[in-house]
């Protein structure tokens, strides 16, 4: 199979709004992309989703493959973010973006974390968070919370060791195809959960 071309398009977020209010922050902008270009395209499901396979027929879909399909449209939508603190102990976030086009992508975030004046009550708890992640809501004839190969969801814990290193075990919940995954009306999936140890340093 010949190599791909190097993917063109551009994205545009203007005019937006931020407004913080206490421990409130929101944020509202208009999106634009033009061809082959789609935002937070890296994301933390870039590893997993880059390669979808059919076992039942063999076929595969690369995650290339929507940038493909992107070519010499346009999408416009919005995007919103959400954050707000709960006094000094935790942080709940949220992003949700909706763009339309010949086909429309949604994506949704969340996350809620704890903040120091909790974590200062356990030695050595440098991190505490709980996080959703779902792309391509709608796709598969799937609603907000059903599980796709563009779901992912887990939590993360980080010990302090001092001297800003910290080490992050992260264990998270993704979905894997079953069975004939590309052509079904409303695809089948199996989860899968994945431990990830790593050092963190900050200076």
């Amino acid at each position: 199979q010949p190599a791909r071309g190097q993917a063109s398009g551009y994205g545009i977020s203007a005019p937006g709004v931020w407004l913080t209010l206490g421990p409130l922050d929101a944020r509202v902008e208009y999106r634009h992309i033009r061809d082959q270009f789609l935002p937070e395209y890296f994301d933390g499901l870039y590893d997993h989703s880059r390669v979808v396979a059919d076992l039942e027929s063999g076929s595969v879909v690369t995650r290339d493959a929507t940038l493909d399909s992107l070519d010499g449209q346009s999408m416009n939508g919005v995007f919103g973010q959400l954050g707000i603190g709960l006094g000094n102990f935790a942080r709940l976030n949220a992003q949700y973006q909706l763009l339309h086009g010949d086909e429309n992508n949604q994506r949704l975030y969340g996350s809620a974390s704890l903040d120091e004046g909790i974590m200062q009550f356990v030695p050595k708890l440098g991190r505490l968070e709980a996080f959703y992640n779902k792309n391509n809501i709608g796709m598969y004839g799937d609603d907000f919370f059903d599980p796709t190969v563009d779901m992912m969801y887990g939590y993360n814990v980080g010990f302090e060791m001092g001297g800003g290193v910290m080490i992050l075990w992260s264990s998270r919940w993704i979905y894997t195809p079953e069975g004939d995954y590309l052509s079904a009306s409303k695809p089948k999936v199996k989860s899968q959960k994945q431990v990830t140890f790593e050092t963190v340093i900050s200076f």
